[in-house]
């Protein structure tokens, strides 16, 4: 317990001394759709994310975001199927500014993926209902531009895809990140 109040302390007081950097540090909002494909089934539903970054150079960066996954539903032999979930990220991001506006970049990272479906089915013999929580980490990858709009924000939009078995997993995202620290 000692140990982790140390940690705990020595982190709170080097966080100044990492924000002190001009945005090294920033977070981000956001949300777009993600598309799944596996065995018949096939939906675009809404998302929403949550992200975190820090800037090791002008232009490589290391993020941590978390995604929900709202319903995605569709029908396969008769059989009505829903789907949801979580995916947690952390990546590598590389990006090559073009001007003082536009930052075209690139993310190679790991995500995993917590996704649940609902099988539901109606029989002779009543509805059938099953449940299934599918769990799997894998390689993932992005490509996305930022627009900077001023010192602070930049607007994202990004294309990724993770890597997960027997199935397509795709996203489209937009959203907004604040740098903190000092101008």
């Amino acid at each position: 317990m000692n140990k982790m109040l140390t940690l705990v302390a020595i982190s709170a007081i080097s966080m100044p001394a990492i924000a002190a950097e001009p945005n090294a540090l920033y977070g981000s909002l956001g949300g777009g759709v993600y598309r799944l494909k596996s065995d018949g089934f096939r939906d675009t539903a809404p998302s929403v994310m949550v992200l975190g970054g820090y800037k090791l150079r002008e232009n490589v960066a290391i993020e941590a975001a978390y995604t929900r996954l709202l319903d995605a539903t569709d029908t396969i032999e008769l059989t009505h199927v829903k789907v949801d979930g979580n995916v947690w990220d952390l990546s590598t991001k590389v990006s090559y500014p073009m001007g003082d506006r536009f930052s075209p970049y690139g993310r190679l990272g790991w995500s995993y993926t917590d996704i649940r479906g609902v099988f539901t089915e109606n029989s002779i013999e009543g509805t059938i209902t099953e449940r299934v929580n599918d769990y799997d980490d894998a390689f993932s990858w992005a490509v996305g531009t930022g627009i900077k709009l001023n010192e602070r924000f930049v607007l994202n939009a990004e294309l990724g895809r993770v890597l997960i078995n027997d199935a397509d997993f795709d996203r489209l995202s937009l959203n907004l990140n604040y740098g903190f620290g000092s101008q």
